[in-house]
């Protein structure tokens, strides 16, 4: 679910390939996948580093993601799993006020508010985890309107939320 992890893949297989022929006997590297036809396997395969290049940014370009738009992810976890969504669905109808038409973004300086949703690990070292995340024209002061709507929102002693901008991994 991160949009990231063809990247991360294509990396850590041309590194590992990279890696097994550095000897004086030549290395032989076998992928194990269900998805053999997939970019970042296909690409890794070859060494084609400008053609996967040329693939992901288009990849980012259609859905918007860095570096052609911002994200800012707020993750809000609690003990309590109540206490974690109440407050991601006040922090998102917070936000929807502010930005109406914050659905899908018909132009490139509308802002797209997803979530609330559980992340993929929903549970982890005892909290439960919502995040709400948002995806905005690069330049637009919209991490300071997220804080902004935090502060006013009433957050429950038991409820945590951390903003990330532009972060490095969603899950």
């Amino acid at each position: 679910p991160d949009f990231r992890s063809s990247e991360r893949t294509f990396q850590l297989l041309t590194q590992v390939a990279g890696r097994a022929g550095r000897g004086k006997i030549p290395g032989r590297v076998l992928i194990q996948t269900y998805s053999p036809d997939h970019p970042s396997i296909r690409f890794a395969e070859r060494h084609d580093y400008l053609s996967f290049y040329k693939q992901e940014v288009e990849e980012r370009w259609e859905h918007g993601y860095p570096p052609f738009r911002q994200i800012i992810n707020t993750i809000i976890r609690s003990r309590v799993e109540k206490h974690a969504y109440v407050f991601a669905r006040a922090l998102r109808d917070s936000l929807t006020a502010e930005w109406p038409n914050a659905g899908r973004p018909e132009n490139d300086t509308a802002v797209e508010l997803i979530g609330p949703a559980p992340l993929p690990f929903y549970r982890l070292r005892g909290h439960f985890r919502w995040h709400v995340m948002i995806k905005a024209p690069r330049g637009r002061a919209v991490a300071q309107d997220l804080l902004r709507h935090l502060a006013k929102i009433k957050k429950p002693s038991s409820v945590a939320a951390v903003v990330d901008v532009d972060p490095l991994n969603i899950l």
